[in-house]
């Protein structure tokens, strides 16, 4: 008789390591025990070791499946192995400038991003590769050389090699591998060509930096994990991937970023399984814990995996299970901000000290307290045998509630309110970023906090049902029994699909294919076992994002099927198709994937349909959210229950590792499998906003709770970034797509913005103006159905590519609220290709006009709009398809307000959205109360009008006196000839930002801010000028209206003074083709620099600041997309202010143009030492921005910072944009800061940098330096 073989996984978290073993005889066994973080490892042993002792056979485990938090902690931690990174000449510093904005728009004290390797390591070598795969700089063995011993010097514990255009020709990255794996034989290295295929330099290096960093710690890590499980077992162990499937030790320890999300995969992987088990097509899953919630989204029996993943604030090309996160579980801590209003998250008690019912010394109120209180954790043990401190829950909770005037049980219930909003907001998101509605889906929660939640989630999203797994709070670890083994490869070609050699493809395909199932083969897994997947990414030429395809065969016919099923995609996803666009293949996909031996287990007994009385154990005191009392439940006994076995809510279902609550009107079914799944009879409602529909105030205006009042207001801010998801998957442009330059809001009837999507402050502040136009000149002509297009900038918008979409939400015919979006297209028209430019005199020369028009009437597009818009545009393909994702978005955001409305009533909405209003206008004059009375002057300049003219002023004059703060700016020059004149709109929009960004940065935002504010700007100034005025370049004045208005409140509190930042805003325009088909294509690059230091430290290097926050073109999009080459993009040493705290870095960038003569308008700001960024309590400045232009042949064609000028082919155009002002004293800087800045060489004489040493040289000889 055979021997009865086990197979086991192990999950490792934050609290308690959990552990599976299914044998083939259908028997099962689990344990609970602490995690070890001191050392993973011992938590990982002990668990066997419980295994065992519960009679599972250790010799007869096979096979131990591991879901690891080493690579997630050692990120978050920062706790990475020290690593050299060797780059292509002139991008050393793609880890310091990043994508070049910022995480945070409103602080003016943000946090520094980790660069992940100090600037001493990170090593640059002379060579370069074209887009094509051309050599244009061969690597010498003299370089080779250099850098080996350069790096036996500086002694790194692991090495990064990424080079540009690796992707398309490794050549050099092999040549420098063998040479360092020949000289570093025990230290890891890793290649970008060897990780990350891919195009985009950014997310490529950090994928490689990373895996770098990683390799070391996980792999000791692995080591002696592995070690432990052979000296117990004797078993194979392989390792749970973000991917969702398993891989060796080995090769887990070589592609280390892959693990990163390595628990959450597990559970990922388990909902697959129970999908099917159930014959469902569509679940999600709520994996919620102590600190997070994890949310995935299953169809048709499909894993999602995505190509890349965001973790720790860095973007990884590592196939991940599609998973979002947010920051709400079970360990969030309540608070009341200093508007009383109550908050939950994104804080949290983590594991030590936890909750305060954990008994550890907690004293926060939490989500699991506020359960605690009203008794719905249904034990007085938690999971693990951790006691239940019901008195030191109640004592937590009751402090909260002093403060918001509450009882104990009224603000546990409100916690709780606002806990399940946030998660209805991250379920809402996860499915309407791919096009979906959750309320077609089955819900599935797991973790120990999951099931708490079921029946709330039930009702108020209006699910089909929720599905609770036997094993709730073990799912992720059972999950990576059904997992497998997995292996992903990837390669970008970037070639046309009409013009791809089918051949080469399918070699590729099939070199790739065998390669893999070899490599699953050694691993043990048997060749009928193993199953491959190919896709390829595709898009239209031009376009800036890809889509998957999924590919059954590689063969000749495919180009043309791969060519419909792109269109099909598009079309389901976008809702449009553009089938007489070329498609462009972008980077060919292949998994294998390995199946593990069944474990079959033994089913539960089945049931007559009642449950026994055994399965009570007994009743309790229970007050379920939304019931309005205290009510005795009945709690079962989730092992004592039967298959068939049905409950009627309200009640609650108590395990070792988890608890379900099922409300009033819901039924719970134990289903075949042992899940639990209920329904609702009710159907989908608002339990805790009932009331809030029947209460009125003796004026007959609704009454709405604190709970209700902060759930609607959430959704409404939910509703706004819902938009900007739409927007963010279905736009065309890469300024749109990649830079982020849209915004998108929710309005009142009347116009006032009342909840946004932090994207672009410069149009946030403005949208409300336009929603205003659209009501003045469509007066009672507003209906059902229609949308409207404006971009006038004297009528509400702001410069002409920012096109405003603007939709009514119309209810029982009455209108009740807008939704709009605006976004940055690359070409309206004009002069000059992108429809921008200084020099400009007039608002006609600058690009197509649009008032307030109808883009849609009874919700069809009107064709004669669209006609003349694509008309009078260079780029009609983008503008269009760009328009349609703006239209879809505010479409989206009406129907969630439709929702809202049927959901909370239309009286309750309405109150909720003055009431923002009402309540962001008192947190500002709470804020303003608290700060100083006075009058404070500052005083900005522009280099010019945009014409070569003299500096223009821009004088700001700030009075404070009680809770109001008035701005004149009527001090400030007059309108301008160029296109340096700023519409109302966005002076407006810069005046909130910067109050928002000095006063209350936490705040959210809304036109309440403006209730506070007096201005004084009359008409003809500048900064409110008379049409026709040009308005193109009004983003480089705005900036600096931003910076004089925080240097006059710095000067008004001190205490919240910060240095100037870069408002040079250098802008970057192209008249270019395409290098695939020689299409007119408009190229559009935004280059930051320094922001001003604080008191709380230095500035950051080389990002876009205040009320702007657009990224950086990669160099390889560029080159790939345009016919333009980056030469470098570097950090200017020398650039910053010196202070205590230094100022941030300018950078260095250089554009060479290419093959043809093309149209470039360029232009910025801060271009003399007079008016460079300044410093605070006695900072230095920032240096200047300088610009340089020289021909083909080297000669200096000018080095003006404004212009628009035909260059020839291999004319270069060199910036160096203004580093941040330093913040206090120079000779405080303390000596651990002193010396980073001498290690990283940030201190370089300013000198010295080659344009200025090239300016010397030229001067030396006599040579005009030109303006």
């Amino acid at each position: 008789m055979a021997s009865t073989r086990w197979t086991v996984s192990i999950d490792v978290g934050g609290t308690y390591t959990d552990a599976t073993a299914k044998s083939s005889s259908g028997a099962t066994a689990v344990a609970k025990v602490p995690s070890t973080p001191e050392d993973p490892a011992r938590g990982l042993a002990a668990a066997i070791a419980e295994l065992v002792a519960q009679g599972v056979d250790a010799r007869g485990i096979t096979l131990v499946a591991h879901g690891t938090t080493i690579a997630t902690n050692a990120m978050l931690t920062g706790q990475l192995a020290r690593v050299a990174l060797v780059t292509t000449e002139g991008f050393r510093d793609v880890l310091g400038y990043r994508a070049g904005s910022r995480p945070d728009v409103y602080s003016l004290h943000p946090a520094r991003p980790d660069a992940l390797v100090d600037r001493e390591l990170r090593l640059e070598v002379a060579e370069r590769i074209s887009s094509r795969g051309e050599v244009l700089t061969p690597l010498g063995q003299d370089e080779v050389d250099r850098v080996v011993a350069r790096l036996q010097e500086l002694g790194p514990a692991s090495i990064a090699v990424s080079l540009l255009f690796s992707y398309v020709d490794a050549r050099h990255e092999e040549q420098l591998g063998r040479a360092l794996r020949a000289a570093f034989p025990r230290l890891p290295v890793t290649l970008s060509s060897e990780v990350a295929r891919e195009f985009r330099e950014y997310p490529r290096t950090v994928t490689t930096v990373i895996n770098a960093a990683l390799r070391p710690v996980v792999g000791a890590y692995l080591s002696r994990a592995g070690d432990e499980v052979v000296r117990r077992t004797g078993a194979s162990f392989v390792v749970m991937q973000s991917n969702g499937g398993c891989v060796t030790a080995e090769r887990g320890e070589a592609a280390s970023h892959r693990l990163v999300l390595s628990g959450p995969a597990g559970g990922a992987a388990g909902l697959v399984r129970v999908a099917a088990q159930h014959g469902l097509d569509k679940v999600i899953s709520l994996d919620m814990g102590g600190t997070s919630t994890d949310v995935c989204l299953v169809r048709d029996g499909q894993l999602p995996v995505v190509a890349s993943q965001e973790f720790a604030d860095h973007k990884l090309l590592a196939p991940a299970v599609d998973i979002h996160t947010v920051g709400a579980g079970g360990g969030s801590i309540a608070w009341v901000d200093r508007t009383g209003r109550l908050r939950v998250g994104p804080q949290s008690a983590r594991a030590v000290p936890g909750p305060a019912c954990y008994g550890r010394g907690g004293t926060d109120a939490t989500v699991t307290d506020a359960h605690a209180v009203l008794g719905t954790l249904g034990s007085s043990a938690l999971a693990g045998g951790l006691e239940l401190d019901r008195d030191a829950a109640r004592a937590a909770v009751g402090r909260l509630g002093e403060q918001l005037g509450r009882g104990v049980e009224e603000t546990a219930e409100a916690v709780l309110a606002l806990a399940v909003a946030h998660l209805v907001r991250a379920l809402r998101r996860v499915s309407v970023e791919r096009g979906l509605d959750p309320r077609d889906f089955t819900l599935v929660p797991f973790g120990g906090a999951g099931p708490l939640h079921a029946g709330l989630l039930l009702r108020q999203l209006g699910l089909r049902s929720v599905l609770v797994p036997r094993r709730a709070g073990l799912f992720s670890a059972e999950g990576m029994l059904s997992a497998g083994l997995r292996i992903d490869d990837s390669q970008t070609v970037l070639e046309s699909v009409a013009t791809a050699d089918a051949a080469v493809l399918a070699d590729w395909f099939d070199e790739r294919s065998r390669a893999l199932r070899e490599q699953l083969e050694r691993d043990g897994v048997p060749p009928a076992d193993i199953r491959t997947d190919m896709a390829a990414d595709c898009r239209y030429v031009g376009q800036g994002f890809e889509i998957p395809v999924r590919i059954e065969a590689w063969n000749d016919s495919t180009v043309d099927q791969l060519t419909e099923a792109f269109h099909r995609e598009h079309a389901r996803l976008y809702g449009h198709a553009n089938e007489s666009e070329p498609v462009e293949l972008v980077t060919l996909r292949v998994s294998a994937r390995g199946a593990f031996p069944d474990a079959v287990e033994s089913r539960q007994p089945r049931g007559d349909g009642v449950p026994a009385p055994t399965a009570l154990l007994g009743r309790s005191q229970v007050r379920i959210p939304g019931s309005g009392g205290t009510a005795s439940v009945e709690v079962w006994d989730r092992t004592a229950l039967e298959v068939g076995d049905l409950l009627h809510g309200p009640c609650i279902v108590s395990q070792m590792d988890s608890t379900t609550v099922v409300l009033e009107g819901q039924e719970a079914l134990v289903h075949d499998s042992g899940d639990l799944v209920l329904t609702d009879t009710r159907g989908a409602a608002a339990p805790a906003l009932a009331a809030a529909q029947q209460a009125t105030d003796p004026r007959g205006e609704p009454v709405v709770d604190a709970v209700s009042y902060e759930v609607i207001a959430s959704a409404l801010a939910s509703i706004a970034e819902e938009m900007g998801s739409v927007i963010k998957r279905s736009s065309y442009s890469p300024i749109i797509r990649d830079m982020d330059d849209f915004s998108c809001a929710v309005f009142n009837a009347s116009g006032d913005l009342v909840a946004q999507a932090d994207y672009i402050p410069a149009q946030l502040g403005a949208m409300s103006l336009v929603v205003g136009s659209v009501l003045e000149r469509w007066q009672g002509q507003v209906h059902e159905g229609d949308a409207f297009l404006c971009n006038h900038p004297y009528m509400g918008a702001m410069h002409l590519p920012d096109i405003n979409v603007v939709v009514p939400v119309f209810v029982d015919g009455e209108l009740v609220a807008w939704t709009g979006t605006a976004a940055h297209h690359i070409d309206v028209g004009g002069v000059n290709p992108a429809s921008e430019g200084p020099e400009l005199g007039e608002l006609f020369a600058e690009g197509l006009v649009i008032p307030p028009v109808r883009l849609m009437t009874g919700g069809q597009e009107n064709a004669d709009v669209v006609a003349l818009v694509t008309a009078n545009i260079r780029d009609p393909l983008s503008t269009v398809s760009d328009l349609r994702a703006q239209r879809a978005a505010c479409s989206l955001g009406k129907d969630r307000l439709l929702e809202l409305v049927q959901h909370s009533g239309r009286r309750a909405v309405l109150s909720v959205m003055e009431r923002t209003l009402d309540d962001v206008e008192k947190a500002v004059r709470v804020a303003l109360s608290d700060l100083a009375d006075g009058t404070a002057h500052a005083s900005g300049h522009l280099d010019d009008d945009g014409r070569g003219g003299e500096p223009t002023a821009i004088e700001v004059v700030v009075t404070k006196e009680g809770d109001a703060l008035r701005i004149d700016l009527s001090g400030s020059a007059s309108q301008v000839a160029g296109a340096m004149n700023v519409p109302w709109s966005s002076t407006r929009a810069a005046i909130v930002y910067a109050v928002r960004a000095v006063v209350a940065p936490d705040l959210a935002a809304n036109d309440g801010v403006l209730r506070v504010l007096d201005v004084i700007c009359p008409r003809g100034n500048v900064l409110n000028p008379d049409p026709p005025a040009a308005v193109s370049a009004r983003h480089n004045t705005c900036q600096r209206l931003a910076d004089t208005l925080v240097r006059a409140m710095s000067a008004l509190w001190p205490e919240r003074a910060v240095a100037s930042s870069t408002v040079s805003f250098f802008c970057f325009n192209v008249g270019s083709r395409s290098p695939v088909d020689g299409r007119p294509a408009v190229m559009a690059d935004v280059v930051g620099g320094g922001t001003g230091a604080t008191s709380e430290g230095d500035g950051l290097d080389g990002v876009d600041t205040y009320m702007s926050n657009v990224g950086l073109m990669s160099a390889e999009v560029a080159e790939t997309n345009y016919l333009v080459r980056v030469l470098r993009t570097e950090l200017l040493p020398g650039s910053q202010g010196a202070g205590q705290f230094n100022g941030g870095l300018g950078l260095r960038r250089e554009y060479q143009v290419l093959a043809t003569p093309q149209k470039v308008t360029y232009y910025c700001e801060q271009t003399s030492e007079e008016f460079a960024p300044s410093g605070a309590a006695r900072g230095g400045p920032g240096r200047p921005t300088r610009v340089e232009v020289t021909g083909p042949d080297g000669e200096l064609l000018g080095v003006a910072g404004k212009a628009s000028v035909t260059l020839q082919p291999g004319s270069v155009v060199r910036v160096e944009t203004a580093g941040g002002g330093g913040y206090g004293d120079p000779a405080h800087r303390s000596p651990e800061l002193a010396a980073r800045d001498v290690g990283d060489g940030r201190l370089r004489s300013r000198a010295a940098t080659p344009a200025s040493e090239a300016r010397a040289a030229r001067r030396s000889a006599g040579e005009s330096p030109g303006r």
